[in-house]
């Protein structure tokens, strides 16, 4: 794939494609986790790199579906051969509060009196993705 066109992806097709995966629902579990997890790291990590009031508002909706898709993607390998393995229903709910305070953060994004709420909301979010990849440290690659 170009690379124009690999950024007009969102960050979890970005993941999935950066694992090799052009179909999620037809590949291997290690490989859905793989991007799942990718995601989680990658989002994490922009989120650390840079000043919580210098983040577009589009980013923060990309980052919002990609939490979302990877609440999904964990779902279903929640329900597959390595769910009886590896607690992903713990995962879940953490990346779910993850992708709330995205959501409280954009629902306040074009206030700025609320600039401060938006900056905890962003960093609270940041927490949470930290806690998500301590727990699936020790999961598949």
């Amino acid at each position: 794939m170009s690379q124009s066109g690999q950024q007009s992806k969102g960050t979890f097709e970005r993941a999935m494609l950066d694992n090799g995966i052009d179909d999620f629902n037809t590949t291997t579990e290690e490989l859905k986790f793989g991007a799942c997890k990718l995601t989680i790291e990658r989002i994490h990590t922009i989120l650390q790199d840079n000043l919580e009031w210098t983040l577009p508002e589009n980013m923060l909706i990309d980052f919002a579906d990609g939490l979302l898709k990877t609440t999904m993607g964990l779902r279903q390998l929640h329900l597959g051969s390595l769910g009886t393995t590896y607690p992903f229903s713990g995962i879940m709910p953490i990346i779910d509060e993850a992708r709330a305070h995205l959501g409280q953060a954009l629902s306040i994004f074009n206030n700025e009196d609320k600039v401060f709420q938006r900056i905890q909301h962003i960093q609270l979010c940041r927490r949470k993705l930290e806690e998500a990849m301590e727990q699936i440290e020790g999961f598949p690659r």
